[in-house]
């Protein structure tokens, strides 16, 4: 700080600690928190792509990041711990660098207009908002969901953090002639960092403004522009990593960018579609304020400094685009507060600064133009913008610490009480209470589901088999086990989305792990979407030989197998426009036909069912996957379901009560909750309590209530009745118990609970109990009522109320006299009480 200079030595040697010592604070604060924190493996979306291609030098999805996957591969190298958490560090410590870049910001954007503090007071002020606002940027919801997980976005904002500190510093130094190597080091990392993500470009606007206010002149220099011209192709050859490991073909090899023309279309991302960007400006895709601003960006804005929203809509994201549940907006104000009085006091950096928030985030809306609806919440995209307004929440606390200075300037004993106080309570309430409240929803340290549930996948599977998954969340983990833990390599994985593209489909026939494909090259490269007039009957031929090899353990079940050829026909409806079957298609029934039984062929269980092509009949569930058997009807197989669930599966957190599941991941629980119970229902159809039983509980050890709620009238009903069946009522009743009391306003829903306790349970007095008070709530409008009145006689009479049963019976004909039925009732049952009376007189 060329400041400084105009300290005395020591005391610019004191200012220089104590800035120091706020570094390491807000670095070694932040790094012990994402350490506590970090996933021990992979986790679901991109994460096991990125692992399994630093571990092997593959090609990820476009546009790469080349150089996250070579920084990925010298951490994966470490000799200690699962490769995974060695990948995921790579976050880690970019995310806690962030921190420590940030804090360096805010000091540095400060000193540019109080100059270097000359005493130790002035300079903790300093330096405690600098903390306060690093900090508070190390508990945002989304930079912290970012530091624990092997992605890109926490490396892309350490870039583009440290390229901001980095124009400050030249800045700060702009006279020196030899100062334009800051400028020159800046243009390297905009190339370096556009090889992790190219959103480290959005700097550059604002980067240009500090230029032009600081000394514009700079950009006629003649070697700033040579040497920034080489740097630059220095920083972006990092890309030369993706042409050449993809011309050696690595199992992830995705676009085989090898040649340039692959290369070119890598690189454009051609394979997300080519729709530009500036064109669209006008043509937004979905409504521009109240989608894609409000709900894709003021949304997420809001869960770092306002508050999270609770109620989940149809398309399973949270519903409020304002809530001010858990931080009560305080972060917010106090970054309001932040910003006003940066522009206050220098706005020509208020303004470079609210340019880079516009470019980290509207900007961003705007340039994306996203369609509605998207397959995951997009937070993640506008953490610039998130790192940018914490810098005036540091500035909020500095306004209220200035204040306290001017009120009591002459109280000196007063004011550092006050000046302590204020620290100490603004800290509390904003990064201390974002701590408590992201804590438990961002400690991931127990989190194995992703790790497990893809092991669990190729598990299901027999040796050999052909698994299709849906896309990026049931592929990425797959390819971390098979190519990073060695699991499961005999399986041929075929990822549904991706099998839309020629240069897939030519890997999955000609690469070094082959699938059936019964088409030559030219075919494929010719494949399009095939028009369908009407719905296709599709038909394949199984020979008897195959069909016995292919389904061995069902001879048991189905004599016949085996002995005779086996014909399947199905119907295929057009899956795209209402016309037309897609290439995914196209290639499931190719793939199908080439392979003629000879291996088997499975649907992953998160494969939508749009993406099935009518093939459902012909599904076994064996576990995680549907097998494709060449005869219909066969929904399970209990001795290969119960060594799936009970032997071959791993279950290493789903019932750890200190592990937090958010919703998606309670969702894929269920499947597991699925499993057990058509394991418990074939057991109860073969008459054997005990081992539905046992399915039931073993069900519910590993996927508790408290876990993951039921949350379903019809599935809940469904679990009492088969815990009944299968000889352990009470199990039921507690079931219904619970539900009983949440169905205060469905008489329908009370009604079969009363049903369940006759029925099942045979509990007649709690049945009784629950029908009177069934009949006495509903008003006789109610179409059911006749139906609970009945039932309830029924019950009477089969418990031997009589009495109880004319007692209400005429309740009933007194208003409905011409009720032929209900006469005649009345007569049989007054019969019943009279051979009663006698029977006692005898």
């Amino acid at each position: 700080m060329s400041a400084m200079l105009s300290l005395p030595s020591d005391e610019a040697a004191r200012r220089k600690f104590e800035y120091r010592i706020g570094g390491a604070v807000s670095f070694i604060v932040s790094l012990v928190l994402y350490i506590l924190t970090v996933a021990p493996t992979t986790s679901f979306w991109d994460c096991g792509e990125f692992i399994a291609c630093s571990y092997t030098m593959g090609i990820p999805h476009p546009p790469g990041a080349p150089m996250f996957i070579m920084l990925g591969r010298v951490f994966s190298l470490f000799p200690f711990f699962d490769v995974g958490l060695r990948v995921n560090m790579v976050s880690v410590f970019s995310s806690a660098l962030t921190v420590l870049i940030l804090y360096l910001i805010i000091v540095r954007l400060t000193y540019e207009w109080r100059g270097v503090p000359k005493n130790f007071g002035a300079n903790m002020t300093i330096i405690a908002a600098a903390l306060f606002g690093a900090l508070t940027f190390a508990v945002t919801d989304t930079f912290w969901f970012n530091a624990v997980e092997a992605e890109v976005y926490s490396l892309s904002t350490l870039m583009t953090a440290l390229v901001y500190w980095l124009a400050l510093l030249w800045m700060d130094n702009h006279e020196d002639p030899t100062s334009v190597r800051f400028l020159i080091t800046i243009t390297y990392l905009f190339l370096l960092g556009a090889c992790i993500h190219l959103l480290n470009l959005l700097v550059v606007p604002s980067i240009l403004l500090i230029i032009w206010f600081t000394n514009r002149r700079v950009l006629l220099r003649s070697d700033l522009w040579t040497w920034s011209a080489v740097v630059a192709v220095l920083g972006f050859s990092a890309y030369l990593m993706i042409y050449i490991r993809s011309g050696m073909d690595p199992i992830i090899d995705q676009n085989n960018p090898e040649t340039w023309a692959n290369f070119q279309s890598y690189f454009r991302r051609d394979q997300y579609g080519t729709q530009s960007q500036f064109t669209t400006f006008l043509d937004r895709v979905a409504p521009f304020w109240q989608y894609q601003v409000k709900k894709m960006y003021l949304r997420y804005f809001g869960w770092q400094f306002i508050g999270t929203g609770t109620t989940l809509g149809a398309d399973r994201f949270i519903v409020e685009n304002l809530s001010f549940n858990g931080l009560m907006g305080i972060p917010f104000f106090a970054g309001l507060l932040g910003f006003v009085y940066h522009f206050r006091k220098d706005w020509r950096n208020a303004l470079v600064l609210l340019v880079f928030f516009f470019m980290t985030g509207i900007a961003i809306v705007i340039y994306l133009n996203q369609p509605d609806p998207q397959p995951r919440e997009r937070d993640y995209v506008y953490v610039g913008s998130y790192m940018a307004f914490c810098v005036w929440i540091g500035y909020g606390l500095l306004a209220i610490l200035d204040k306290i200075i001017e009120l009591l300037r002459d109280n000196r004993p007063v004011k550092r009480m006050a000046l302590a106080g204020a620290v100490l309570i603004m800290t509390v309430i904003i990064p201390g209470n974002m701590l408590r409240v992201n804590y438990d929803s961002h400690d991931r340290s127990g989190l194995y589901l992703a790790w497990d549930y893809s092991y669990n996948i190729l598990n299901s599977c027999e040796p050999n088999a052909i698994l299709f998954t849906n896309g990026d969340n049931d592929t990425f983990p797959l390819w971390y086990l098979q190519e990073v833990e060695g699991i499961r390599q005999d399986v041929n994985i075929v990822n549904l989305s991706l099998v839309n593209t020629h240069w897939y489909i030519l890997q999955l026939k000609n690469g070094a792990r082959k699938v059936p494909v019964g088409m030559t090259d030219d075919q494929i490269k010719a494949l399009t979407v095939y028009r369908l007039e009407k719905p296709l009957t599709a038909k394949l031929e199984v020979k008897a030989d195959a069909v016995k090899k292919y389904m061995p353990e069902m001879a048991g079940l189905y004599p016949a197998l085996g002995t005779r050829n086996e014909t399947m026909e199905w119907e295929v409806q057009p899956t795209y426009g209402g016309q037309f079957l897609r290439v995914q298609d196209i290639m499931v029934l190719n793939i199908l036909q080439a392979n003629d039984f000879q291996r088997p062929i499975y649907f992953a269980i998160t494969v939508s069912p749009t993406n099935f092509i009518g093939l459902r009949d012909y599904f076994r569930m064996d576990g995680l996957a549907y097998k494709i058997l060449p005869i219909k009807g066969v929904a399970a197989h209990p001795q290969v379901l119960a060594k799936r669930l009970y032997e071959d599966f791993k279950f290493r957190c789903t019932n750890n009560p200190d592990v937090y599941y958010n919703l998606n991941n309670k969702t894929l629980l269920q499947n597991y909750r699925n499993g057990h119970i058509n394991l418990a229902a074939l057991m109860l159809q073969k008459g054997n309590q005990e081992e539905a039983a046992k399915a039931l509980e073993n069900m519910e050890r590993l996927v508790p209530d408290w876990r993951v709620p039921i949350g379903n009238f019809p599935v809940t009903l469904q679990l009492a009745q088969m815990w009944a069946a299968a000889g352990v009522p009470d199990k039921g009743v507690t079931l219904m118990e619970d539900l009983l009391a949440q169905s205060a306003n469905d008489p329908n829903q009370r009604f079969e609970i009363a049903k369940f306790f006759h029925v099942y349970a045979r509990d007649f007095p709690r049945a009784i109990s629950t029908l009177e008070e069934l009949v006495s709530s509903v008003t006789g409008n109610n179409e059911n009522a006749g139906q609970y009145i009945g039932y309830l006689l029924s019950v009477y009479e089969s418990s031997g109320a009589i009495q109880q049963a004319i007692d209400m019976l005429q309740d009933w004909i007194s208003t409905h006299p011409e009720d032929a039925g209900a006469n005649a009732k009345m007569q049989t049952l007054q019969q019943k009480l009279a051979q009663a009376d006698s029977s006692s007189i005898q």
